[in-house]
């Protein structure tokens, strides 16, 4: 799924996407991290959907989370890596960080997935009607789940 067959202007995002993933690709723990393009969809996503609720499935050290905390969003993430979950606190900012549950929480506008910590049924099942899931990378289980 592109951000052109979702009908978002991403070209706009394109700048402070590459220097965001810069920027944690400096940190430890950034093998994994969102590609620039994932990051400019995301905030195009953001732009155009303005969720208050979202999960994140794989929150990894807080690349997508930094972006979803600083649009305003309750996160509720699912990291099931020690060091990630404690990377992601590390590098948010403090004022972000009360936006931070970990869990799944409750229904949710928009639903990003990172990982394979939650099956799709599952997901499905806290998505608000009308609410949207993103899924960064190629994710073919997830994919097929949907």
């Amino acid at each position: 799924m592109t951000g052109r067959f979702l009908g978002l202007g991403i070209r706009k995002y394109q700048r402070s996407a590459v220097e965001h993933h810069a920027a944690f690709m400096a940190l430890a723990g950034s093998e994994q991290i969102a590609s620039p393009f994932a990051i400019a969809v995301l905030r195009a996503t953001l732009e155009r959907l303005k969720p208050t609720r979202v999960l994140e499935i794989g929150s990894g050290i807080g690349t997508m989370t930094y972006i979803l905390t600083s649009f305003g969003c309750e996160v509720h993430e699912v990291e099931d890596n020690v060091f990630c979950r404690a990377a992601l606190r590390q590098n948010l900012p403090g004022e972000w960080a009360v936006r931070l549950s970990p869990g799944l929480g409750y229904l949710h506008h928009l639903i990003v997935v990172d990982g394979d910590q939650i099956r799709p049924n599952v997901a499905l099942g806290i998505l608000c009607r009308g609410g949207w899931i993103l899924v960064e990378g190629n994710r073919r289980t997830w994919r097929a789940g949907l």
